[in-house]
């Protein structure tokens, strides 16, 4: 399972396939319990280049889902960034989510705009765990798992210490 994410383009210049200004676009993505998202910035990315302070106008962002509710809107609070704000010209790395669910959003500002991004993004098997105990679930589980998986699971004891299973 995987797809595409791309900025959206600017109908009101046909001549150009710049993304609008003055947008907020915010794309969800569920893998399901017992996979993660591994993202990757392919053909183009052009988002306008940090200001004099450094700060990124454009940007996109990542976040994955640590909260418990069951709605993807459900707050702020349930999701912590997993990438700084992105912006300029050179593609970023990949960036690998450790839970199932991830929020993407991309904010352009009334001034400067380019051409914008494409993201793919593909469903990997395996879950990180927290803290010194924990269940580990085959994907899907209870239902039936898909055939041919090989799943990483990773367990880090605290914050500054990790482990492989």
């Amino acid at each position: 399972q995987g797809g595409n994410i791309s900025s959206p383009v600017d109908t009101s210049h046909p001549s150009q396939s710049n993304y609008p200004n003055n947008v907020e676009c915010v794309y969800y993505i569920d893998v399901g319990q017992g996979y993660h998202v591994n993202l990757k910035f392919v053909d183009r990315f052009n988002i306008e280049r940090p200001g004099a302070s450094g700060r990124c106008n454009d940007y996109i962002i990542v976040e994955e889902k640590w909260g418990n509710s069951t709605s993807d809107e459900e707050g702020d609070n349930d999701y912590r960034h997993i990438s700084q704000r992105l912006c300029g010209s050179e593609n970023p790395p990949n960036i690998t989510s450790t839970r199932d669910k991830i929020r993407i959003t991309f904010r352009s500002n009334s001034n400067i705009n380019a051409e914008g991004f494409k993201i793919s993004w593909e469903r990997r098997c395996g879950e990180t765990f927290y803290g010194g105990s924990g269940i580990i679930r085959s994907p899907n589980y209870p239902v039936k798992y898909d055939s041919n998986l090989d799943c990483e699971y990773r367990r880090f004891l605290n914050q500054m210490e990790n482990g492989d299973l």
